[in-house]
């Protein structure tokens, strides 16, 4: 009885150093998983910054465009303008030109 009872404690013994030695190991790799995720999570917040960064760029890009364009409109707006007055001042010219003639 007492051999068997040794033999019982040897046997847990041993489980009881696996179990240990494989709980190491899950800690090891618990331990890696969570570096990798704070990594990974450290590059997403990397990531996200420079996604905002180049949105707000993007942001002032459109509305400095927008204003290039406006200012665009506004020159086309007096060209055209100027090119009036001086066909109007041609037309003008010419018609005092030929009033002495008659």
């Amino acid at each position: 009885k007492n051999e068997k009872f040794k033999e019982e404690n040897a046997v847990l013994l041993a489980d009881k150093s696996e179990m240990e030695r494989k709980h190491d190991e899950l800690k090891i790799i618990l331990h890696e998983k969570e570096e990798s995720l704070k990594r990974q999570f450290d590059e997403y917040a990397k990531i996200q910054n420079s996604l905002e960064l180049v949105n707000n760029e993007k942001s002032t890009l459109e509305k400095n465009i927008k204003s290039v364009e406006e200012q665009l409109d506004v020159s086309g707006s007096c060209v055209r303008d100027l090119n009036s007055r001086i066909k109007k001042e041609k037309s003008t010219d010419c018609d005092s030109a030929l009033i002495p003639l008659l």
